[in-house]
């Protein structure tokens, strides 16, 4: 317990919405208000990264809670993928090298 803020408190301030506001300068970019001093650039670009994660975990939690069935990989999308003038091949589930010897038919 030592260090210039040994004993204070940490104040937070919550919007109806459950929003996080740590300060008042925080409040006052939500609001866009005049005042309010400008975010730095690596704090933006955090926040930003923050959001998008977020919104790709909602969308993880929505297509489980659907049932869809998750999107395949690359890898199993070049597997699978025939081109025009190629007969179709088998597809395995595991890469060709851990596979057993298969004389051609």
């Amino acid at each position: 317990k030592d260090g210039s803020t040994a004993g204070t408190y940490d104040t937070y301030f919550f919007s109806p919405t459950g929003k996080r506001f740590r300060s008042r300068a925080e409040i006052a970019r939500f609001f866009k208000l005049q005042a309010a001093p400008p975010k730095s650039a690596r704090a933006a670009e955090n926040e930003a990264k923050q959001a998008e994660r977020l919104a790709l975990r909602e969308a993880k939690r929505l297509a489980k809670e659907r049932g869809a069935p998750r999107a395949p990989t690359e890898e199993h999308a070049r597997a699978v993928a025939v081109q025009p003038n190629e007969p179709p091949r088998k597809v395995y589930p595991v890469a060709d090298a851990l596979l057993p010897f298969e004389p051609p038919a």
